[in-house]
């Protein structure tokens, strides 16, 4: 961890652009914190001062750096607890490649900060604390890995193994993620679930009945059919047509497979020349002819992509107390 990481990370928690707090510490553009944040510049103390104040931390906190993550300590640590549950191992994906920052807070929306955490940090939490799941990958939006990394080492998530760079499409990235399995010697029995990292409300019951349900379908997506007043859509005439809501499945995440599934889906798609454009495993499936298993989500299960969504998580974490 460097003194450009800590503030990048406090930045975040506190939900400050880059040009907030350049004009809180007396710069007109953003460009001086981004120099900062990437270690490119030196940092006279008057400046580690002023940084403190506008971040409502102490200088001491931002020049805290001991003790770097390791992931091989960490890969260490997980499998010596790991619980032997007599059934092929299990990893989780998470996906944290996104660059939408639709939340108006000049903020990838994974890193938004809800009661003082990042959103992915309850992805993470939810993983590590499953007894089922055996390790954690995490694909990371470049320039975001050590910010990654500081927040799996204050939570603890000693079953992170490996930070993978992000690919250009969601479905890239879980390539990625795929890959790393294949590398770390996962047999074809084995099981990937892949979770977006801006749905902060997945819980140990859904991550349990998705692997559940995976061992004996190969391959199972998360979705909930819509109980929305949703009853009509427009064709390519402009004519209306109408639609049974009771027959729309919105998709979410987690989804799982085993490791087999997803190769023979990476293998057709190469063969058929695909470009892998989708933003996830499921609609690649379908693109390209698989059978979907669907297991039933939740109406909670939401998805940070706006301002109203961080509200709304705000008061259901809130409420959870």
């Amino acid at each position: 961890m460097t003194i450009a990481t800590n503030i990048k990370l406090r930045r975040l928690e506190l939900g400050l652009t880059q040009d907030q707090l350049a004009r809180a510490i007396g710069y007109r553009s953003r460009s001086a914190v981004a120099k900062i944040e990437s270690d490119a510049t030196d940092l006279p103390v008057s400046k580690l001062l002023l940084l403190a104040q506008a971040l409502d931390t102490t200088p001491e906190r931002l020049l805290e750096g001991a003790g770097e993550f390791s992931y091989s300590d960490a890969g260490s640590e997980s499998r010596a607890t790991r619980v032997d549950h007599g059934q092929p191992r299990v990893a989780a994906v998470i996906l944290a490649g996104g660059r939408s920052s639709r939340n108006m807070r000049n903020v990838p929306n994974q890193f938004i900060s809800i009661l003082g955490r990042p959103v992915v940090d309850y992805c993470m939490e939810a993983y590590q604390s499953h007894p089922m799941v055996d390790e954690i990958y995490v694909v990371c939006l470049e320039g975001f890995e050590d910010i990654m990394n500081a927040y799996a080492r204050r939570r603890k998530v000693t079953k992170l193994v490996k930070i993978l760079p992000a690919g250009k499409t969601g479905v890239l990235s879980a390539r990625k993620g795929y890959q790393a399995l294949c590398d770390k010697g996962y047999r074809p029995s084995d099981i990937v679930v892949f979770q977006e990292s801006t749905r902060p409300f997945v819980t140990e019951e859904m991550i349990t009945g998705l692997i559940q349900a995976t061992r004996e379908k190969g391959s199972v997506i998360t979705g909930e059919v819509r109980s929305d007043n949703v009853q009509f859509f427009q064709d390519d005439n402009g004519g209306l047509k109408y639609l049974d809501r009771n027959k729309i499945i919105d998709l979410q995440s987690p989804d799982a497979h085993k490791i087999s599934v997803v190769r023979d889906v990476f293998k057709r798609a190469d063969n058929e020349g695909h470009e892998l454009v989708e933003s996830n495993i499921g609609m690649l499936m379908y693109n390209l002819g698989f059978t979907l298993n669907f297991r039933e989500g939740a109406r909670n299960n939401i998805k940070i992509l706006r301002e109203e969504d961080v509200a709304v998580a705000t008061a259901l974490l809130k409420q959870q107390g």
